[in-house]
């Protein structure tokens, strides 16, 4: 990029989060749909992250759309209306998060800032792992995304955090989608279930409920 975008569409709530951390909040025009932090971007206009609207996205002119996902020639259309896209699929890895704020912050022309945010975050990490160092394996786990099960699975940044705590998955083939039965489950019996889908209505009382998940450990 020649110049630092002054009005940028960001189609993931994570992108809205790593712009504005990194200082380049304010060129932040439009979010997904699913946005609610921070609380300055959530009062900003709207876009389906998932089902994008190439006129509404033209419309406001931005100079450069930001993406996860294209549900088909998104991106070449964008681009053949002379719009700057930057299509950043789900990192694998802690190392690809950092990867994605540090291109964030290049094409926003916040290098320092990107930098400075990585450096804090990996100081985090740095201390965890420290702190369990003497730890040879933590307890298996299932981490539920919805009540379908959809869950994550190594080759994704979220069970690499898992694998960092030495915590294990009992989600241990790659691929995509990572959806579990619920008698795998049961089977596997994880020690520790961790609960993404409140929005939907689970709670630890709602998952005792399911009918033979008594006998699982967590």
């Amino acid at each position: 990029f020649q110049s630092s975008p002054e009005g940028i569409v960001a189609l993931a709530p994570s992108f809205v989060e790593v712009l504005f951390a990194i200082g380049a909040g304010d060129a932040v025009v439009a979010v997904d749909q699913n946005t609610d932090f921070p609380p300055e971007a959530a009062s900003l206009t709207k876009v389906s992250g998932f089902e994008p609207s190439l006129e509404g996205i033209a419309a406001m002119e931005p100079d450069l759309v930001i993406i996860f996902f294209d549900p088909g020639g998104l991106e070449e259309a964008l681009e053949g209306l002379g719009i700057p896209v930057l299509f950043l699929k789900t990192p694998a890895s802690i190392q690809g998060v950092f990867d994605h704020i540090e291109l964030l912050g290049r094409a926003t022309g916040h290098l320092d800032e990107a930098e400075g945010l990585i450096a804090d975050m990996q100081a985090s990490i740095d201390a965890v792992t420290e702190q369990l160092a003497d730890v040879q394996e933590g307890p298996s786990f299932f981490h539920e995304l919805d009540p379908t099960l959809f869950t994550t699975c190594p080759g994704e940044f979220i069970h690499d955090m898992y694998d960092t705590l030495k915590a294990r998955n009992v989600a241990t083939e790659p691929g995509l989608p990572c959806q579990l039965s619920e008698e795998f489950v049961i089977d596997a019996d994880p020690e520790v279930i961790i609960l993404a889908d409140e929005f939907a209505g689970e709670s630890p009382d709602t998952v005792k409920a399911r009918p033979g998940w008594e006998s699982v450990s967590a």
